[in-house]
């Protein structure tokens, strides 16, 4: 969501990696900045691994444990309609909130520059 520029070219990159993410960090260099709207809508796939049952101040495995519920899954021939429950509300097009701890430009949700 940045952009640069010199008197040599304008370069942007396209969005920003999650500090425990894999994948491509696309980076269009001179008139292809304008198209940065376009390559930040195309779709994209997530793998991911839960850990469920604990809830930390940072939404992420790097925070500290704030909540810990070791009973959540008990049966785990239940986990799959319990999945489908708790995704049910973030299916489709979701606006995110800024988690605490972020790389977010301006004034991140701690209030800081």
């Amino acid at each position: 969501d940045e952009e640069h520029s010199s008197s040599k070219f304008r370069m942007c990159w396209t969005g920003r990696l999650d500090p425990m993410a894999s994948g491509l960090m696309v980076f269009l260099l001179g008139s292809q900045c304008v198209h940065r709207e376009m390559w930040q809508r195309l779709s994209k796939r997530y793998r991911f691994k839960l850990l469920l049952g604990v809830t930390t101040d940072t939404y992420d495995s790097f925070g500290l444990v704030s909540q810990c519920d070791p009973d959540v899954v008990k049966d785990f021939s239940s986990i799959e309609p319990a999945l489908d429950d708790a995704f049910a509300s973030v299916r489709g097009e979701v606006d995110q909130t800024y988690p605490p701890y972020s790389s977010m430009t301006g004034i991140n949700a701690s209030g800081f520059r």
